[in-house]
């Protein structure tokens, strides 16, 4: 009978840790990224979720929408602290210099202010509560992006 009840125990101790690893603790994060002087979306690029031990991320859509998770966009993260950065870039429409402006290549700019890209920078923090949660950014554009107003 004490077999019986180690292999219990064991099953148990199994069914917990499979619980425990396949998404138990983790909330849904969602949100906007909006630019703050005029209230029009950003329409592209990543928003990352940096906490002690993960991260997460999502890509921001052309509505200024995005989901963070840390597997998929829709598995969420957990309760905890964030800094929270923003990658955004567009292609550049002015015809470009330099060494590759006749090559037919393809310059990226950043469309918000590079600063919001870099977790030492951006001075942007999230707490993640036990539950969903919602969190809408408004960011400045970067000076001399065309679009800007």
């Amino acid at each position: 009978m004490d077999f019986k009840m180690d292999k219990l125990t064991l099953l148990l101790v199994l069914l917990l840790l499979a619980f425990v690893t396949t998404g138990c603790g983790k909330y849904k994060v969602s949100g906007k990224v909006l630019f703050e002087d005029d209230d029009s979306p950003v329409t592209r690029g990543v928003i990352t979720f940096i906490g002690d031990n993960v991260i997460g991320s999502g890509r921001i859509q052309s509505d200024g929408s995005y989901s963070v998770g840390i597997k998929t966009e829709k598995d969420g993260i957990p309760k905890g602290d964030y800094v929270v950065t923003i990658e955004t870039s567009q292609p550049e429409t002015s015809g470009g210099s330099g060494v590759f402006a006749n090559a037919g290549a393809v310059a990226f700019v950043s469309i918000t202010d590079t600063q919001y890209a870099s977790s030492s920078r951006s001075g942007l923090t999230a707490t993640v509560p036990s539950e969903d949660y919602t969190f809408h950014v408004k960011r400045a554009r970067q000076a001399n992006v065309p679009g800007k107003k």
